[in-house]
């Protein structure tokens, strides 16, 4: 704050949490003793106050979604952030704002000042939560629980005597989690991105939640509650909409803010077959034309690396790309188990080097010049019912002569040994036309403009 870190040592972190929710215990305590409110009201106001902290994150999920349905290339931005979101995250807040007022104003004229109070419990729980799992960030609940509890006191004490200090206190209690909330919502959005805003809009429903006695002030009850408890909540919705409008009219794709295409070309030695691929549902038109037809939902038979899972493919024309290469050294039965030592190797030169197997594999050994031997660990248990290929290894960068590869397999049934190479690019495949203007390679993900050649061998 003005250009100095605000800090206090760890070894106050636990008290502070612990302080937090006391202080907000004992605002009840008073408010109860003052006629605001009865125990019963408390105790029904901590669940009813953790709705928009459960709704507000849904929507978020569902604004996400609304853009993703009306600008599908949101879709494949592997940041999960438009370039420009600047506009989405005000709708983002403003969409908290809808769920947090909304849920208070339907729910005031029953219990009234206890929502105000309950409302304080989540950042308290927060704090403690996180003083136990990252002390860190403890303080935007230990806080904020403490500062808007002790200025709760105050109010509770000047209500109807002082009106100025009342609002005063108020306003000096909700300031603090307000603010570091806020801060700490937008840091999530910052990192996260608008698709993941989730994480952010649950910092955001905390700050509002804790300004709650603020809208108490400006909205109050007896004041044309239900003129307020419509157009209040409509406003709030037709600013988040409005903001998420404004976004989609200033965030377009263009050659300096290019759209993510997916699209690799699998060539399976075995069938003579090749096929045009990609990851994407929903792919930009130039990739659209490569893989017209959706994926089987049967499991391929084609090994692919990393577990790849396809959601559109279309023919391709087969070249004379050289395949993967295996030699089997050794096979024995140990006991039940076979014991395959196999060297691949990738005559194109290949980035990667992929080494699958139609069986869960017990133990694996890799061995690769001027390297020590090293153990795998078991790998791939989840894709064991599945996947065709429940165990794989992926190796980059592998020497000319390959790498050797012991696995040991439960049974004497001789297993169906896949292998897969991958390069970069696409140029130069017959029908492959390069990308326009505007159409770029996603920065990260899936694998794509990749050159997957695969073949399977029975030892």
């Amino acid at each position: 704050m003005f250009g100095r870190v605000v800090s206090y040592p760890a070894t106050l972190v636990w008290p502070l949490a612990l302080l937090g929710l006391v202080v907000v215990v004992a605002l009840g305590v008073v408010a109860r003793a003052r006629g605001l409110t009865t125990a019963p009201h408390l105790v029904a106001a901590v669940p009813l106050t953790a709705i928009p902290l459960v709704l507000a994150p849904l929507a978020a999920v569902g604004l996400w979604a609304l853009l993703v349905w009306v600008r599908p290339g949101y879709g494949d931005l592997m940041s999960f952030d438009p370039y420009r979101p600047g506009f989405y995250r005000w709708a983002l807040a403003a969409a908290t704002a809808a769920v947090v007022v909304t849920s208070y104003l339907a729910l005031r004229r029953r219990f009234g000042p206890a929502l105000l109070i309950g409302a304080l419990v989540w950042p308290a729980v927060f704090g403690i939560a996180m003083a136990v799992l990252v002390p860190g960030m403890s303080y935007y609940g230990a806080l904020t629980a403490l500062a808007a509890a002790l200025g709760g006191i105050a109010g509770v004490l000047t209500l109807g005597r002082r009106p100025v200090w009342h609002v005063i206190a108020l306003t000096a209690g909700a300031l603090p989690g307000a603010v570091l909330l806020s801060i700490g919502g937008r840091a999530l959005l910052s990192v996260l991105g608008v698709g993941l805003g989730f994480a952010g809009v649950f910092f955001f429903t905390m700050a509002a939640l804790t300004a709650l006695p603020l809208v108490a002030i400006v909205l109050p009850a007896d004041r044309g509650p239900r003129l307020a408890a419509v157009a209040v909540p409509l406003g709030l919705i037709a600013l988040t909409f409005g903001m998420a409008g404004i976004g989609l009219t200033v965030d377009r794709f263009d050659e300096d803010h290019p759209v993510a295409a997916y699209l690799m070309y699998v060539q399976d030695t075995d069938t003579g077959t090749a096929m045009w691929a990609t990851v994407d549902d929903s792919p930009h038109e130039w990739a659209a034309r490569y893989v017209p037809d959706p994926r089987s939902e049967d499991p391929p038979t084609v090994p692919l690396p990393n577990n790849t899972t396809l959601a559109r493919t279309g023919p391709a024309e087969t070249t004379d790309l050289a395949a993967p290469e295996v030699a089997v050294l050794n096979t024995r039965i140990e006991g039940g188990t076979t014991v395959l030592r196999l060297r691949a190797s990738s005559p194109r030169d290949a980035y990667a080097l992929g080494v699958y197997v139609d069986r869960p594999v017990s133990a694996a050994t890799i061995d690769v010049p001027g390297h020590p031997a090293l153990d795998l660990p078991h790998m791939n248990p989840e894709h064991a019912d599945t996947s065709a290929w429940p165990w794989q290894v992926q190796f980059y960068d592998p020497p000319p002569e390959g790498i050797e590869v012991t696995l040991r397999i439960p049974g004497t049934e001789p297993p169906r040994i896949g292998l897969t190479d991958m390069t970069n690019g696409l140029d130069g495949l017959p029908g492959y036309t390069p990308r326009p203007a505007g159409v770029s390679m996603p920065p990260a993900g899936p694998p794509t403009d990749s050159v997957v050649i695969t073949r399977v061998v029975h030892p």
